[in-house]
């Protein structure tokens, strides 16, 4: 029987260690648009001089692992990976309670005790619990933050009588770049053929590059690109490997369109397009005696992306010809009843890089490029480049 792409299954399970195949138990089966992992080997071809003018001999040399894991922007169903690429585990921020919480309209504010201290910090987004019944069950992000007045980008509802009881609540769970404790996951990752009962496993698989694309007309993507150790391929009677992998998850798929992008502290509805490229420089390089790198390498990482936007005034443009130094941060969220869940996206340090517009009879539409950068000095920011924040990470 001929195998399809529709009955083939993708899962996969973080490894122990690296290179060694993940125990069979307890694997996922992976959301996917498509998945391109594939296995080669480097071959050399003899350069011998002959009379007869034919080619001479061909030998096999190191094996290789690589390839795109390619899927929609969703909520929740790809920690793992977001967590490899950053090279930090999410982790959840506890709940805060202070007995004296406040709002104006565009502030909550407390009179003892510190946001900072606490876990709060700009780009994430916060709810409040136990308050102002018109403040209850809403997403705010938070673009300032003191030791007691955290700034939000939405319009409060004014509470000046402290209360004893509110809450705020960072949902979810957060990663961000960090400056030292770097993780190096690494995942076994299986394609199970049903209709030849057959399977390809690859190992000692890393994310080397991480890339998300916001287009305004459709649903967000994100691109996973891996390179590993090794390969095997398992025949009928040892296939699948992974032991019942759990059911593809449930997370939202996040649509651009219906999101919030701030650029430089001003929300945006004139961007046509965002993309953002983490790329780790992963690579590995062959040995005498061995047929397997011996390890993959992460090189300086390079944080760099791309906006499209309507022309209407000369902010981004004066904004590249000045060299500002400016924060992108995007929040998209899911649908259904309040709270709604969000994937939420700081780069707090951007430089644009190039600039163009191409002539167009209809709106003119420029293009930036630009790089990000660790963000230090402040403890109201997260020590990083990027941030990220799944309110359904539990």
């Amino acid at each position: 029987m001929v195998d399809t792409g529709s009955a083939r299954t993708v899962a996969y399970k973080k490894e122990t260690t690296w290179g060694t195949i993940a125990t069979a138990t307890g694997a996922k089966t992976l959301r996917r648009i498509t998945s391109g992992l594939g296995f080669t080997k480097d071959n050399f071809q003899s350069s011998e001089i002959t009379a007869n003018f034919q080619p001479r001999g061909t030998r096999h040399g190191t094996r290789r692992v690589s390839g795109d894991l390619n899927g929609h922007a969703i909520l929740k169903d790809y920690e793992e990976f977001y967590a490899a690429s950053l090279r930090k585990d999410f982790a959840a921020v506890t709940t805060i309670t202070p007995t004296d919480l406040t709002t104006t309209t565009s502030t909550i504010v407390r009179a003892t005790g510190s946001w900072i201290t606490d876990g709060v910090k700009v780009g994430m987004v916060v709810r409040l619990a136990l308050q102002e019944t018109a403040n209850q069950n809403k997403n705010f992000r938070v673009t300032a933050v003191t030791a007691t007045v955290i700034t939000v980008a939405e319009t409060l509802t004014l509470q000046a009588t402290p209360d004893a009881d509110a809450q705020l609540v960072i949902p979810g769970k957060i990663s961000f770049n960090p400056a030292s404790a770097h993780t190096s996951d690494s995942f076994s990752v299986e394609h199970y053929h049903a209709g030849s009962d057959q399977s390809d496993i690859f190992l000692g698989c890393r994310v080397g590059n991480m890339n998300l694309q916001l287009p305004p007309d459709g649903i967000g993507q994100v691109t996973f690109g891996m390179v590993g150790k090794d390969f095997q391929a398992n025949d009928t009677g040892a296939a699948p490997y992974f032991t019942s992998p759990a059911a593809v998850g449930t997370g939202q798929e996040l649509a651009a369109p219906e999101g919030s992008i701030r650029i430089g502290g001003v929300d945006q509805a004139i961007l046509t397009g965002l993309n953002i490229s983490l790329d780790l420089g992963l690579s590995g390089d062959p040995v005498i005696g061995s047929n397997l790198i011996p390890d993959t390498f992460y090189d300086v990482p390079n944080l760099s992306g791309q906006i499209t936007v309507f022309r209407q005034d000369q902010v981004f443009l004066n904004n590249f010809i000045n060299e500002d130094e400016i924060e992108i941060h995007a929040m998209l969220p899911g649908f259904g009843t309040a709270p709604v869940g969000f994937l939420s996206v700081l780069l707090p340090k951007v430089k644009f890089t190039s600039w163009s517009m191409p002539d167009d009879a209809k709106g003119l539409v420029q293009t930036f490029d630009f790089t990000a950068t660790q963000k230090t000095g402040d403890t109201s920011y997260n020590s990083s480049a990027i941030q990220i924040q799944d309110s359904e990470l539990v």
